[in-house]
């Protein structure tokens, strides 16, 4: 079974983005919570052109998302909900020691954990990291709720400094070495959700390290890049053994909704806009995993 994830779980940098719109402070939250019911509606009306073995879902927040969680639930779309505090440099539960409580009241399909984890960097913050996200996992399985945990992985001071292409030359090893050291301390998610790479042999040796200590695989994120940038990262993930399916979000809603916020378009054509660039992404992914079946 593919997963195709629309994300729209953005706080902290929603809030920075549409200031930069110029929305004023006082208009964040209405506009924030427009925007992720745009997203239920855009993605239950792609769903239809998805294939059988094609499986849909929305990585939706509490604190923006009180509208678009309910909505989608009255579509039947699977909602993924963050449970870190947005923004922080390592992982914080959102509702501290409330978090299962918070986790019921919504009672999603899933639950994602966003992690900033490189091993070059603070030992002590990775391992307070690793603490809190066994605690999470120690209690997802105990409930019908899957884990899904994104990792991402920033470079050090000294990292930037030794290169201008850290996402090409450093940052696949290092994603590797964060989950082979996530894992060895007992995590194993459903689903890693993983930062894109550019080098197919760099993707297979990211999948192989997450898809041996996953339930499910790899999914590949759009870090908000360009749709040119993203399409090649999902196709390289889709003709690599271990990905899934992929999670996309500000790469396919920020001009769109941007274009709203100006006032040159309605919220129609928002929601025709989100869903034809989700289907691009969709059928891209679905062409290069048919053709690297094709030619194994």
């Amino acid at each position: 079974m593919t997963t195709f994830i629309m994300a729209v779980d953005h706080r902290n940098s929603l809030r920075g983005w549409l200031s930069s719109l110029g929305v004023p402070a006082a208009e964040t939250e209405v506009a924030a919570r427009r925007l992720k019911v745009l997203c239920v509606r855009a993605l239950d009306s792609a769903r239809p052109q998805l294939g059988p073995d094609e499986t849909p879902m929305l990585l939706l927040d509490e604190e923006y998302g009180v509208d678009a969680i309910p909505a989608a639930a009255a579509v039947q779309l699977p909602v993924v909900i963050p449970s870190e505090r947005s923004g922080q440099p390592e992982f914080v539960f959102e509702h501290g020691d409330g978090f299962a409580a918070a986790i019921e009241r919504v009672d999603p399909h899933a639950v994602k954990a966003l992690v900033r984890y490189n091993v070059a960097g603070d030992a002590e913050r990775n391992a307070r990291s690793r603490t809190q996200l066994k605690r999470l996992q120690e209690y997802l399985r105990t409930t019908s709720h899957r884990f899904m945990l994104e990792v991402l992985v920033p470079p050090t001071a000294e990292q930037a400094a030794a290169t201008t292409r850290f996402d090409d030359e450093l940052r696949p090893a290092l994603t590797v070495a964060a989950i082979e050291q996530l894992a060895a301390d007992g995590l194993r998610p459903d689903w890693w959700k993983l930062e894109g790479n550019n080098d197919a042999a760099a993707a297979a040796a990211v999948a192989a390290a997450a898809a041996a200590n996953a339930e499910s695989g790899c999914l590949v994120l759009g870090r908000g890049q360009d749709r040119a940038s993203v399409i090649r990262w999902v196709q390289i993930a889709a003709a690599t053994g271990g990905f899934v399916g992929f999670a996309v979000g500000r790469t396919l809603w920020t001009d769109p909704y941007a274009a709203l916020v100006r006032r040159e378009i309605d919220e129609d054509e928002v929601v025709d806009r989100i869903a034809t660039a989700y289907l691009d992404i969709a059928t891209a992914y679905r062409h290069a995993a048919a053709a690297a079946v094709a030619g194994a």
